[in-house]
This record gives C-alpha cells, sequence and structure tokens, in this order.
C-alpha cells in the first residue's frame, strides 16, 4: 500500500500544471535544465511533496505540495487530491499564505488544516473544498493538532516562549 501512495503522489507531481496566479501565490515554476546538469535552481522548481493522508473510504490521497519562488526567496504550501492511483490530480487550495498539517474528518466530507497558526476547516465534496471556517484563535498559534476520534476535541501544540530565559546576543559581555 505504501508503493502504492508514494507513486500516486511521484505521477501526481509529474501531472504538475501552471496554476492561475494570485497575489503572493507560489505556484509551479518553470522548469529547465540545461546542457544535462541538475543545479539548485533546477531542485527548487520543483515542487515538494508532504504529508498524505489516505481519506477514510480509502478512494483518495490529500496531499501538500510547496512551490518555491527564489525571487521573493520563499515557499508556499498547498493542498492537493487525487485517486489512489494518481489520477484525478486536482488542486483544492490557491492561497498566498502556506496550508499544513491537514487532515480528514472520520466520514470524509470535511478537511481540517493549519494557515496562519491557527485551525480551519472546509467542506469537502466532488473535488472541491467550500468556504474556510476559522476553528481556533490561539493566541500563540498552533503548531501541530490531532482530532479526538469522536472529533468533539482537539489537542494541539504551541510555542510558549518563555521571557524569563534570556537569550545572549552577539554584544552581550557574558558571552
Amino acid at each position: 500500500m505504501k508503493k502504492l501512495i508514494f507513486g500516486a503522489l511521484a505521477a501526481a507531481l509529474i501531472m504538475s500544471c501552471s496554476q492561475n496566479s494570485e497575489s503572493g501565490y507560489v505556484g509551479v515554476s518553470d522548469i529547465q535544465i540545461e546542457n544535462g546538469v541538475m543545479t539548485p535552481e533546477t531542485l527548487l522548481a520543483l515542487g515538494r511533496l508532504s504529508d498524505p493522508q489516505l481519506s477514510p473510504d480509502g478512494s483518495k490521497i490529500l496531499y501538500g505540495v510547496s512551490y518555491n519562488s527564489i525571487e521573493d526567496n520563499r515557499s508556499c504550501r498547498n493542498l492537493f487530491i487525487c485517486n489512489v492511483d494518481g489520477s484525478g490530480r486536482t488542486q483544492l487550495t490557491r492561497y498566498a499564505k502556506s496550508v499544513s498539517n491537514a487532515r480528514w474528518s472520520n466520514d470524509g466530507s470535511e478537511i481540517y488544516f493549519l494557515q496562519g497558526d491557527q485551525l480551519w476547516k472546509a467542506a469537502y465534496k466532488s473535488g472541491k473544498l467550500g468556504r474556510k471556517v476559522k476553528l481556533s484563535d490561539v493566541q500563540n498559534g498552533i503548531s501541530e493538532f490531532k482530532l479526538s476520534p469522536d472529533q468533539s476535541r482537539i489537542i494541539y501544540t504551541s510555542t510558549i516562549k518563555n521571557k524569563a530565559v534570556r537569550t545572549p546576543s552577539d554584544s552581550d559581555p557574558a558571552l
């Protein structure tokens, strides 16, 4: 099954096509290999697949793809979906801010994800996401989450800065 999932993800990457651009959105780059040499720029032009999640019914794979903008010195991760055989690849989100930690609801009708350090959900139907709904307002943000089995509760991790700990600087005389 793992080989099938990773094969489907590889097929999805190969089938990448240009996406509509919106303000701040980072999408597929023009991949150019000159004289048969693989350069760092060529590697950065490739999308990076991550965090595959099999749908509850076992028919779809939800995954993230990060694309880089060398000009803007940043990357952006958006969500994609495909059938388990790699066919039917569809981009679900086209946000200028990265989306991460995407998870299916138990019945496959919703997708939960992190964006801007907060938890969101959106209805999923027929290969499309509905309007996203913000579920959290955690002061220090959420870096990861997990839904309880009945999906009535959420556990999450958040970074809390300890103001009592002094971080030395380059000009610190104690160094």
